[in-house]
């Protein structure tokens, strides 16, 4: 009996949705705009000139966006400080102050800028705020656009300030209270070294279709339908009911036929290089356990993890035999967890935040000591026997397998 080998790898997860404010700066009529020590000019786009004194500061608030002001400290040779396009909004002087009222310890201020000009624009906290730790410098291309957050201190009255030149900001601004926490996911298994006879007349059901193909050798359900490339497709939709929940990914090495396998009481496999299994939505912190083997007795082969630590998990070889091995992976954030095979492993059971099931033993449902799989629809000649202890011995037309799919002489 093969050895099992065991590797050990040692929630921010939104409850419901976070309340969010949105200030649209595009579109402004002239009859919405209130101004102090200036005057506003009607057209296309809408302007907001300075009148009042050089050291007056301007204040601009706007009918419908309540909470938000911006202000500038006129100069005398500011004409134009202001101005409201179609799509997005302009200003066209260094120092522009935008300020929030009632904000709570948190909040996130998000928007999107670039420069006016040649100069690119530099933006930065001027009260109560912080600039987020994703984008410290905060300084925008003269071209492209690019996304600036502040977090807000405490509650009360926040702002910014563009401190450059003149830029132009994307139509909206947002204010979002960061998620909360979230329990982990719920525990959750799957079990592919049994399946079930519902399982099977399903996907006996398919064969009729062409959509799915079953070869008596190996006793194995094949999918047919090709797969986009660098798409996924959940087992489940796609006819195999005990899968649902895993996707799985085609690459543009996959090939049409030659992909995704159901072998009955015994595995999934993505028969490729470069194929993906993927486990959607998942909790930073859950705990995900898989066992699995390399799909040949005579190369070692791995999966590379994406979102979860260790970042690979190898599918190692004994004595010239696949090891059937148990593995844990850590989510690292929030979202999903992906492995991505060098070449085909089979995967016998997956396990979110619980235990795997156990490797059939020697006790059987049934008291004869033979279970023969419900795959008739299919034409299965398949009898799974529990011998040897721990050992599962399944015989496919004559000849005998482990449960690791390697022929016993």
């Amino acid at each position: 009996m093969k050895k099992i080998f065991t590797l050990i790898a040692a929630a921010l997860m939104a409850v419901g949705a976070s309340a969010q404010t949105e200030y649209n700066l595009a579109g402004i009529a002239a009859t919405a705009i209130t101004v102090t020590n200036g005057t506003v000019v009607a057209g296309s786009p809408v302007t907001v000139a300075y009148t009042g004194t050089e050291s007056a500061m301007m204040e601009v608030t706007i009918a419908g966006q309540t909470g938000l002001t911006l202000k500038y400290k006129n100069s005398a040779t500011n004409t134009e400080t202001h101005r409201f396009h179609t799509d997005y909004y302009q200003a066209c002087v260094k120092g522009v102050i935008f300020e929030f009222a009632n904000c709570k310890a948190g909040d996130i201020i998000t928007f999107s800028a670039k420069a006016k000009g040649k100069t690119p624009s530099v933006f930065e906290a001027y009260s109560n705020c912080t600039a987020d730790t994703d984008n410290p410098a905060n300084v925008s291309s003269t071209s492209t656009p690019e996304t600036f957050k502040f977090v807000v201190t405490a509650d009360g009255t926040a702002s910014f300030r563009e401190n450059s030149g003149g830029f132009r900001l994307a139509s909206t601004i947002t204010i979002e209270q960061p998620k909360g926490p979230a329990e982990p996911t719920a525990a959750t298994t799957w079990n592919f070294a049994v399946t079930s006879e519902a399982d099977s007349l399903a996907l006996a059901a398919l064969v009729e279709t062409g959509t799915w193909t079953y070869t008596t050798e190996g006793s194995r359900f094949q999918y047919n339908v090709e797969v986009a490339a660098n798409k996924f497709v959940d087992l489940g939709e796609i006819g195999f009911p005990g899968g649902a929940g895993i996707q799985v990914g085609r690459t543009s090495t996959m090939e049409k036929g030659k992909t995704i396998r159901v072998d009955v009481n015994n595995r999934v496999q993505l028969n490729c290089s470069n194929g993906q299994f993927r486990i959607p939505d998942l909790a930073k912190d859950d705990v995900v356990k898989i066992r699995y083997a390399s799909g040949s007795n005579t190369e070692a082969r791995t999966f590379t993890v994406t979102n979860g630590t260790p970042a690979t998990l190898n599918a190692t070889l004994t004595s010239g035999a696949a090891d059937v091995i148990e593995a844990e992976v850590t989510v690292t954030a929030d979202g999903d967890l992906t492995l991505l095979q060098s070449k085909g492993i089979n995967v016998y059971a997956i396990a979110i935040n619980t235990e795997l099931p156990e490797v059939p033993s020697d006790e059987p449902s049934d008291p004869t000591g033979i279970n023969t799989v419900a795959t008739d629809a299919a034409k299965a000649n398949v009898v799974k026997k529990y011998v040897d202890g721990k050992q599962v011995v399944i015989e496919k037309n004559g000849k005998k397998y482990n449960v690791a799919g390697a022929q016993i002489k």
